[in-house]
């Protein structure tokens, strides 16, 4: 089999320190679309041309409608063959839309969304959810595992990776609703926050929320995850995008998904997400903080 050769769009927070650990074993090209300087291991792409080079694009931007224009940016340099690995998280229809086309010159297509953070890409613990044919995960994975620890075929359907990826980070942003509530509301009552989570994180009540994001994040008013509000809130939308299609009559996760979004517009777009929990407590009259209770009496 040709040696496997890496194109990487999208050197941001996330895709740079993946990319940096594939070229650790692969030769890699890279492109962003703000210059940055790169890392002396990385080749700068110096135009769409350089795609015909590479058998493997990885692309790992903020939505697919970037995706989409990337693709069509470099639609005539793709050579039949090559698999494209989409590490966005992104919405499931509009990949099956990019599969097909991509068939259609005889290159293959996975969504492949990430999870895990920074630190994860960092440290090539990763977690990875593949929609798409096996045959083509088999042939990727030692890219994948340069970067990714846990690597789930999800299903052989295009699309099923970024599905799951969108309903994880719904359930991501109901558990840091629900804590946020609860945490409110057991403030009215005289309970500090910081023993409140002392007593859940013992409990069946616990979540990343409260065993991470709330002592992290919340509690110390450093709000510093590093995940804006517009990211989670796009996630969070695909992820009630598919509770729609496949489960309308679902009621709680759709509502979780409007109370974030309510919130994180209180807070704005560039907020870490975390800070969506500060109009809960603008609401709830509290300040969850650890120590003694701040509270105020609503007028």
């Amino acid at each position: 089999a040709a040696r496997l050769s890496v194109g990487f769009f999208g050197l941001g927070r996330m895709g740079l320190p993946m990319a940096q650990r594939l070229a650790k074993k692969y030769p890699v090209s890279g492109w962003n679309r703000t210059a940055k300087d790169l890392p002396v291991e990385i080749t700068r792409m110096q135009d769409f041309t350089a795609v015909s080079n590479v058998n493997v694009i990885f692309t790992c931007v903020s939505s697919s409608s970037v995706v989409r224009e990337l693709l069509e940016q470099m639609w005539q340099h793709v050579r039949a063959g090559t698999i494209v690995v989409d590490c966005t998280s992104g919405d499931p229809d509009e990949s099956v839309k990019l599969a097909t086309k991509l068939r259609g010159i005889g290159a293959d297509f996975l969504d492949a969304p990430i999870s895990g953070g920074i630190t994860g890409a960092e440290q090539g613990t990763l977690t990875t959810m593949v929609g798409g044919a096996a045959s083509t995960l088999e042939a990727v994975r030692p890219l994948l595992e340069t970067f990714s620890s846990n690597i789930v075929h999800v299903g052989e359907q295009v699309g099923s990776g970024h599905a799951l990826k969108g309903v994880n980070n719904l359930m991501n942003v109901a558990h840091l609703m629900i804590a946020g509530e609860a945490l409110v509301a057991l403030a009215h009552r005289g309970v500090r926050p910081d023993v409140a989570l002392a007593a859940i994180n013992g409990a069946s009540g616990r979540s990343l929320a409260t065993t991470h994001r709330f002592p992290e994040h919340v509690l110390t008013r450093n709000f510093a995850h590093g995940f804006t509000v517009e990211l989670m809130d796009k996630d969070a939308g695909i992820g009630a995008a598919v509770l729609r299609s496949h489960f309308p009559t679902a009621t709680v996760l759709p509502a979780a998904a409007r109370a974030f979004h309510d919130a994180g517009r209180a807070v704005g777009k560039h907020a870490d997400y975390t800070e969506a929990v500060k109009y809960l407590e603008q609401v709830g009259g509290v300040v969850l903080r650890e120590g003694p209770l701040e509270t105020r009496t609503k007028d």
